[in-house]
């Protein structure tokens, strides 16, 4: 078991708690579930890698890659809060 990354706590005594790539955490009107800054900047950083212009893909396979990945990403994090994202 990894130390570092095992811990028992509250979400409420933790701001910005992440949980799976999930920032769980509460407002004053109710909980939240939201994409981690982390997780959406590594989404980012993988989205530019499959767009780079340099990989000399065509531009329908580059785009099949894309929608492939971004259904994904969507597809698990459903649950979270991404109307700002």
């Amino acid at each position: 078991m990894n130390t570092e990354k095992s811990k028992v706590t509250s979400i409420f005594a933790q701001k910005k708690f992440k949980f799976l790539g999930f920032c769980l955490g509460r407002t004053g009107s109710g909980t939240y579930i939201r994409v981690h800054r982390k997780s959406l900047a590594k989404a980012k950083e993988k989205l530019k890698l499959l767009t780079k212009r340099n990989r000399g893909r065509n531009v329908r396979r580059v785009m099949q890659e894309v929608k492939e990945f971004i259904r994904g990403w969507i597809g698990y994090f459903r649950a979270a809060d991404m109307k700002r994202t």
